[in-house]
């Protein structure tokens, strides 16, 4: 189609969205994951500073502390209580940093403390002891102080340790999460890939499969067109392909006359097609006038669905009484509405069934209007122009065919041979056009009398030929006294005289062998009619029983 991308494209395309997709969840997890490791080492390096910034203090509180030891100035001691407070700062951040269930950190943080405020312990002696000196005594050292220091700075150095520890430990398992998120969204991410592009693979195999199917049968249904050798057998094979492409629906395809046959109708009978039958529908779709069907007075396919609401504009009066889901397509044959395709199922038709049905009726096209003018072309050679009846060929052709049938069946067919009266004379009297009519008249009449199973055509002149399949003598008889009755009752134009006709009858197999033999006693029964007055009927029997 125009305008669309191939499917490998699209998949490609796809792909290239899935790998940008996991390369963004990849960032987005190592991102969430590096949050909460900023976190917990944010924690570590806070008590780690605090540790630093008591370490600080205490060196400082150790340097004015000796200042004070040797100078003795009251200023001395300021820089001694400063950093004084500036330790009780940090310990109070360090002891807040430290998990309350953090018992390692605790125990090494508490034993700093301590050792802390033993070394305080020393310094305020010492300061007192300064305090307390004479002039001319020496001033007391900080060597106490120092050794005490010592343990103080080895205390908060185990302290620290186990904070860098603990800060390289989390860089490691950090960089250790890292790798794993890492991996196995990737693995996840290729295990998705692969099962993606599988599936699309293979939906995209069954789509390929699917138009390797359709093609070929759009190509057998053309090849198969091209052999038909009648327009009845190409919209059959319309009707079989589609019921084929169309699974679980039925078919029937609603012809208009070519001819003056009225309309025709190719109806599925497969016991294979498991839908909605047909049944009931038939001789509505050929008696119901064309005028009615929605499809053919729109021009377009009509749809109508089982759910209220559900149909397409108003309701049909030829496909309107099914009930279950119906799609009915107008057959357009070289500009001109040949019929309808009426597709019947208990599910609704999917677009892609829609499509094919409209597809192979177009691609059927060409071919089904070939039939047609054939079978128009075929029709017009064996059709009379006056009466539109059957002409002598086809009287011909039909009567050998219905005997055979007969033969075959061991059935009865009788042939009636109808002569107008004084014809010639009605003719020479009022003219040709006159002749013509009468002809014409009794033409619609016999065609109307008949049943649908019945034939009439004309066999020559004012002669006519009726054949009735399955029909005993008296019944012909009284068929043929009917026929009488109702060409009688025919009037013409400016025409102040009846119209009459001579009926001969015969019964095959009582009164003949084959097809010539009847025909040939039914034209002796009619000139004992014509013998006995005219405007009569006479049987085969009479005619034996003169003879």
């Amino acid at each position: 189609m125009r305008g669309k991308r191939p499917k490998a494209t699209v998949i490609g395309v796809r792909v290239k969205l899935l790998l940008v997709g996991q390369a963004l969840i990849i960032a987005l997890a190592v991102w969430a994951a590096s949050a909460v490791q900023r976190d917990d080492a944010s924690e570590l390096r806070l008590q780690d500073r605090a540790a630093r910034q008591m370490l600080e203090a205490v060196l400082d509180r150790r340097d004015a502390l000796d200042a004070y030891l040797r100078s003795g100035g009251e200023q001395s001691v300021q820089p001694y209580v400063a950093a004084g407070n500036r330790y009780e700062s940090a310990r109070q951040v360090a002891l807040t940093a430290v998990n309350a269930g953090d018992g390692d950190a605790l125990r090494s943080l508490a034993g700093a403390v301590e050792a802390e405020e033993a070394l305080r312990d020393i310094g305020s002696s010492l300061v007192v002891e300064r305090q307390e000196a004479g002039g001319d005594d020496p001033p007391p050292t900080v060597g106490a102080y120092d050794e005490a220091l010592g343990g103080f700075r080895a205390a908060l150095g185990g302290y620290q340790a186990l904070l860098e520890g603990r800060l390289a430990g989390e860089t490691s398992r950090f960089t250790t999460s890292l790798v794993i998120v890492a991996v196995v969204l990737g693995m996840g991410f290729a295990i998705l890939a692969y099962v993606t592009v599988d599936r699309w693979g293979r939906r995209l195999r069954r789509r390929q499969d699917e138009v390797e199917r359709r093609d070929r049968a759009r190509t057998s249904l053309r090849e198969r067109l091209q052999l038909a050798i009648n327009e009845d057998d190409g919209f059959a094979l319309l009707k079989d392909h589609l019921e084929a492409r169309v699974q679980g629906a039925r078919v029937a395809v609603v012809r208009s006359p070519a001819d003056d046959r009225g309309p025709q109708l190719n109806d599925s009978r497969h016991e294979s097609t498991q839908a909605q039958p047909l049944e009931g529908l038939a001789q509505a779709l050929v008696d119901t006038p064309s005028t009615t069907c929605l499809a053919l007075r729109l021009g377009r396919p009509h749809e109508r669905g089982a759910a209220e609401g559900d149909d397409d504009g108003p309701l049909c009066q030829r496909c309107g009484q099914l009930s279950g889901h119906s799609l009915c397509a107008p057959v357009v044959l070289e500009g001109t509405t040949a019929g309808s395709v009426l597709v019947v199922g208990e599910r609704q038709i999917t677009a892609d069934e829609r499509a094919e049905v409209l597809e192979t009726i177009a691609l059927a096209a060409p071919a089904l209007a070939r039939l047609r003018s054939l079978t128009l072309a075929e029709h017009r050679a064996a059709t009379d122009a006056l009466t539109g009846l059957p002409n002598n060929r086809a009287v011909w052709e039909n009567l050998r065919r219905m005997a055979a049938v007969a033969e075959r069946g061991q059935r009865t067919l009788t042939a009636m041979v109808l002569d107008l009266d004084h014809f010639k004379a009605l003719n020479d009297e009022f003219g040709h056009r006159v002749g013509d009519e009468a002809l014409a008249g009794v033409g619609g009449v016999l065609r109307d009398s008949l049943r649908a199973s019945d034939f009439v055509g004309r066999l020559g002149g004012e002669e006519f030929v009726v054949l009735l399949p399955d029909t005993d003598r008296e019944n012909s008889l009284d068929v043929a006294e009917h026929l009488r009755e109702r060409i009688e009752s025919t009037r013409l134009t400016d025409v102040n005289r009846p119209v009459t006709a001579s009926i001969g009858v015969a019964v095959l197999p009582h009164d003949a062998r084959d097809a010539a033999s009847l025909l040939r006693v039914a034209d002796l029964a009619l000139y004992a009619a014509k013998d006995a007055g005219r405007n009569c009927v006479r049987d085969a029997i009479v005619v034996d029983g003169a003879v």
